[in-house]
């Protein structure tokens, strides 16, 4: 494909919102590559092994959920310029899907273990019971006559109950083993569960324990779903007039947020992990969580919690972040 080419393909997928079909091709080629070169483990493939049909797979997956379920193939358009950026770009941003996507089910995982682990033990009870398992409190057996209060501290001092328990033997697979990481054996994990409950002296929802477990073992982002969840209910053809306040309203959320948290945000939106964002930033994982929760609730504060609107304007701060040539100070 010559650079006219791609441009006209790129005009006509901005101004269309439609897939032209030489950018398909283009979107293929770019997850062979990485499928075939790009060294990624076979426990990140959906079929747990590298193959034809795993490419199938992924590129239906990551146009459904990512380029056309949060924008982000427009975020793409706007940044590349010729095939070759478009095919790096893209396969920066697929390399982030498929990391997010495991990530994802590792706490899926985790959550029905620790789920299981409450509902099993029998030196475990719940104390408060609630109508959805996740905010039901549980605490030792041993408080079923005395009970104990709701925990109600901040994340710091609950990040340090758990680091007070000590180490932990966490479960390193090969790459190429063919499961998730429950990343603590059973017992490790009872020990901490009980032991938190012991530390707190109050009752913990399964909420409180995921939680924990993140800021303890540095899980990656645990609010990242919502904006993906939120983003993905925007409907494909947004009227214009809404376009432009979401367009006006991003303008005045990056000019609310400092600095570091429009770099945050951005990396946000393009599926770095809280680690990567740490790391390229030279701060604390605690912070980058710190001023993920910042930009959370700027923006529902700025918009309406139905989700449609949340989700417009994110795709509006993607266009803004996204641009090529734009800075945001």
């Amino acid at each position: 494909m010559t650079a006219s080419e791609f441009e006209t393909a790129r005009r006509a997928c901005l101004g269309t919102g439609e897939l032209h079909p030489s950018l398909l091709v283009l979107l293929q080629r770019t997850v062979a590559r990485l499928v075939r070169y790009g060294g990624l483990p076979p426990h990140y493939s959906p079929t747990r092994h590298w193959d034809r049909e795993a490419e199938h797979e992924v590129l239906a997956d990551w146009l459904a959920a990512r380029l056309f379920g949060t924008g982000q193939l427009i975020a793409i358009l706007h940044e590349a310029a010729t095939p070759g950026s478009f095919m790096r770009i893209g396969e920066l941003f697929l390399r982030r899907h498929l990391i997010s996507r495991l990530e994802r089910s590792q706490a899926t995982n985790l959550f029905a273990r620790v789920r299981q682990l409450l509902e099993e033990d029998p030196e475990l009870l719940v104390l408060v019971p609630a109508a959805r398992d996740q905010d039901a409190a549980w605490g030792l057996a041993e408080w079923r006559s005395a009970g104990r209060p709701p925990w109600s501290g901040a994340d710091r001092d609950l990040a340090s109950a758990a680091w007070a328990l000590g180490e932990f033997t966490t479960i390193q697979y090969r790459d190429d083993a063919r499961k998730l990481s429950p990343l603590l054996e059973h017992d490790e994990l009872r020990r901490f569960v009980t032991g938190l409950l012991a530390a707190t002296d109050a009752t913990l929802t399964l909420a409180d324990l995921m939680r924990a477990l993140v800021l303890r073992f540095d899980l990656g982002p645990v609010v990242i779903d919502e904006l993906d969840e939120e983003a993905a209910t925007v409907p494909a053809g947004d009227d214009v007039v809404e376009q432009v306040a979401a367009a006006e309203l991003a303008v005045a959320v990056l000019a609310e947020l400092t600095r570091r948290q429009v770099d945050v945000l951005r990396g946000w939106l393009a599926d770095q992990s809280v680690r990567e964002l740490a790391s390229e930033l030279r701060v604390a994982v605690g912070t980058v969580h710190g001023d993920q929760r910042a930009i959370t609730a700027t923006l529902r504060r700025v918009s309406d919690p139905d989700g449609a609107s949340h989700g417009a304007l994110l795709n509006a701060l993607r266009d803004a972040l996204f641009m090529e040539g734009t800075h945001h100070d």
